[in-house]
């Protein structure tokens, strides 16, 4: 069996407030990784690192590091201070997102484009530049957990399935071009998961109905995504687990 050890590595999780991203963070420390944890909400972080470093009985699992990463700034400020605190980075787990579905028309356009700067345009710039340190270091794994939208689209589901689309074209090319350097990339698609995604949409039918809907598949837990992480940072060096779909055994699509 491989052995699924992270100690001595280091890595950035996005989204580390709740949700998948927070899952991920425990499975990755409780491996023996130093984690960099980015998201908004400066407290949830805070919280989120003192209890992976008890857990872990080590004062360096985690640190905390609230930014933006929908910004430039953001994403400039995440990467230098991730670097100042970890040393190094061989793990980008890119799981920040927002999910503002609703109709194509009458949609205030200003919902696109916050999910297009932080589904999207945050995950590609901030991959870009673990992809630069990366390559210099000959070794690193980036991890873009997208979605099952990626795949199949729904109504009301256009301009988020549309990041997802977008960020599978991403993932792959990136794949390609960073072959021979030691780097490798996985792109996880999780079908319906217990998350807040759902609190952030403005509709109350729409979210009412996603409610439902989700409930009625008995949807994954997040720990069920982080385990997908894990098991793709911890293939050996020649295997290259390049998508994953991880669905509710109940889910239609």
């Amino acid at each position: 069996m491989t052995d699924i050890s992270l100690e001595n590595k280091t890595a950035i999780v996005t989204g580390a407030s709740s949700g998948i991203g927070a899952a991920t963070a425990r499975a990755l420390a409780s491996a023996g990784a130093r984690v960099a944890l980015v998201a908004r909400r400066a407290d949830r972080l805070a919280s989120l690192a003192e209890d992976l470093n008890q857990e872990t009985k080590r004062s360096d699992a985690a640190v905390a590091l609230s930014a933006d990463v929908a910004t430039n700034a953001g994403v400039e400020r995440a990467f230098a201070d991730a670097k100042t605190a970890l040393g190094s980075v061989d793990i980008l787990a890119n799981i920040a997102g927002v999910m503002l579905v609703a109709p194509v028309l009458g949609t205030n356009t200003d919902q696109w484009r916050r999910m297009v700067e932080i589904n999207l345009m945050g995950l590609m710039q901030l991959t870009q530049k673990a992809a630069e340190h990366m390559v210099d270091r000959k070794t690193g794994h980036v991890v873009n957990v997208s979605s099952l939208a990626a795949r199949h689209t729904s109504s009301n589901f256009a301009v988020y399935s549309a990041t997802k689309f977008a960020v599978a074209a991403f993932t792959e090319t990136l794949r390609k071009e960073l072959i021979g350097t030691g780097v490798r990339t996985t792109e996880i698609m999780p079908g319906i998961v217990k998350s807040e995604l759902a609190q952030q949409i403005e509709d109350d039918v729409i979210r009412e109905d996603i409610g439902r809907w989700m409930e009625s598949v008995t949807p994954l837990e997040p720990e069920d995504i982080a385990e997908a992480v894990l098991f793709a940072v911890t293939r050996p060096p020649n295997v290259a687990v390049s998508e994953m779909i991880v669905r509710p055994t109940n889910e239609e699509l």
